[in-house]
């Protein structure tokens, strides 16, 4: 089947002929261009070619991608929080290790009350942590564990959930 390539301007760049049970390029058609003289230009616009007089301009560069989120050691998890969040950690800890049995099967079963299941993910996620040697960021599991540290305010803001979350030290930039 017979490609038709275009830039990310839109503009034609040239044609091939590939499998069509096999990958199809990003920026390419199998709908033929019009017939032209250059200095016309053909340019792809979304879902017919068009001729253009002369070239146009670059697009706008792409936003960068962000980075992929961060897998830490346990320990280097650990210093992510500083010491006043650490000091406020340490009752949240307690409550979530008393919950009984029944407190914690009433928040599983969904009849459970609103703290007691907050207390069930941080105390899940401390178990967790304490046998990971790492922690990868793009688990659920941490995710939720962050977002419960932040609404029980041991993370004491948003711009700290996310120095946090992108695996930032204090004072990084």
């Amino acid at each position: 089947m017979r490609y038709y390539l275009f830039n990310q301007a839109g503009v034609l760049v040239g044609d091939v002929e590939l499998d069509p049970y096999g990958p199809i390029p990003a920026l390419a058609t199998t709908v033929e261009p019009p017939a032209f003289t250059p200095p016309q230009i053909p340019a792809w616009r979304g879902g017919d070619w068009v001729i253009l007089d002369e070239m146009p301009e670059a697009p706008p560069p792409s936003p960068p991608v962000p980075p992929p989120p961060p897998v830490l050691e346990r320990q280097a998890f650990v210093r992510l929080f500083t010491s006043a969040q650490i000091l406020r950690l340490e009752p949240v800890v307690a409550e979530a290790a008393a919950l009984t049995k029944e407190q914690m099967m009433a928040c599983l079963a969904g009849t459970g009350t609103v703290a007691h299941g907050r207390l069930l993910v941080v105390r899940a996620a401390l178990r967790q942590l304490d046998t990971a040697d790492v922690v990868d960021f793009s688990r659920t599991e941490v995710i939720a564990y962050l977002a419960t540290l932040r609404t029980l305010e041991v993370i004491e803001s948003d711009a700290e959930l996310t120095r946090i979350a992108t695996g930032r030290s204090v004072g990084a930039a």
